[in-house]
């Protein structure tokens, strides 16, 4: 008998290395943010074997997703077209400069230094 050629496709994002997660994971918890895993994502006939959504504490929208292609780790956030990056190191440091801002970052900092008895300013 013969069988019926059935052509199934590669999912449009694939599952992320264990060491991307825990990177990410860390990522989320020093920046107060949640990190929700969702797999076997769909979204308009794209299927993904694993996506990483980021909500901040003040919202429940997710402000970023992240999923991996065959060739580079894609960011799509709420609003606006999606970057793509060679590895999550370079996405998180991106995040962080692009989208947190140099007053997120200023703000820690300032926060760090008078927790540790320092003037901010300094």
């Amino acid at each position: 008998m013969h069988k019926p050629l059935i052509s199934r496709t590669a999912p449009t994002g694939l599952s992320f290395e264990l060491a991307d997660l825990v990177l990410l994971q860390g990522w989320a918890d020093f920046h107060g943010m949640q990190l929700t895993v969702e797999l076997d994502h769909c979204v308009e006939g794209d299927e993904y074997e694993e996506v990483v959504a980021l909500y901040t504490a003040d919202n429940r929208l997710r402000r970023w997703i992240l999923w991996r292609s065959a060739s580079d780790i894609v960011v799509q956030p709420l609003i606006g077209r999606s970057i793509h990056f060679g590895c999550v190191a370079d996405a998180i440091e991106a995040l962080v400069h692009r989208f947190l801002g140099s007053k997120h970052i200023r703000l820690r900092h300032a926060a760090c230094r008078t927790k540790c008895g320092r003037q901010a300013d300094d």
